[in-house]
């Protein structure tokens, strides 16, 4: 009982550190921490005898307001051999920082044992498989919060099934009539869900198919 408590407050805490950089992170300060991210990961690739390498690219220039939204990290596997890339996997700006910080983490860490000869203690928590991984498990995590403000849980969804929460999306619908992710038209507040009530799969593709009648 004590260590699943211990699990959930370190949770908690975890959670909290990636809203306060999400908060007072600027466009400039994501590609100065995929930089710093990519030289972790070389330093990584350079002591590891494998065949492959990581690295994170941001995905987009769009510095508009809701650039956090927007924003996707791309993180390749890339074939030391040929210079190719063999997979990618795609993150949004949480996921990115939740890495971030645990990658900086760990990596300050090693580098505190090195500096200091201690060979009693592994280091195998952080190779390039691993992190590849661990990846691959936050890309799959579900994340409930408003992807724009990530401060409030999404309680509205599009015909697009893209989720928001109500005040984000006004703000939003003040000046565009498409939803922030995919650019699908939308036409007007109606066409909002309340995610108590968000429809099924098959009331979606009718809704849609609706729509192209109409036009």
């Amino acid at each position: 009982m004590g260590h699943r408590y211990s699990t959930v407050v370190k949770t908690i805490q975890d959670n909290a550190l990636v809203i306060r950089d999400f908060t007072s992170l600027s466009y400039d300060g994501l590609i100065k921490a995929v930089e710093e991210l990519n030289i972790i990961l070389d330093d990584l690739a350079k002591s590891e005898k494998n065949d492959f390498q990581l690295l994170f690219a941001v995905s987009s220039d769009d510095t508009s307001y809701l650039w956090k939204a927007l924003v996707k990290i791309t993180c390749c596997k890339i074939n030391k051999t040929t210079n190719s890339i063999e997979t990618e996997k795609c993150l949004d700006l949480p996921r990115f920082l939740r890495i971030y910080r645990e990658l900086s983490k760990r990596y300050a860490k090693k580098s505190q044992l090195v500096q200091e000869d201690n060979t009693s203690e592994t280091n195998d928590d952080l190779t390039i498989s691993l992190i590849l991984s661990r990846v691959d498990e936050i890309q799959r995590e579900v994340v409930e919060e408003c992807c724009i403000c990530m401060e409030r849980n999404s309680d509205v969804s599009l015909a697009c099934a893209h989720s928001y929460c109500k005040e984000c999306i006004h703000l939003w619908f003040d000046e565009h009539n498409t939803c922030p992710i995919c650019r699908e038209t939308v036409e007007g507040r109606k066409e909002l869900w309340v995610l108590a009530d968000k429809p099924s799969q098959i009331e979606i593709a009718d809704y849609e198919m609706g729509f192209s009648d109409d036009h």
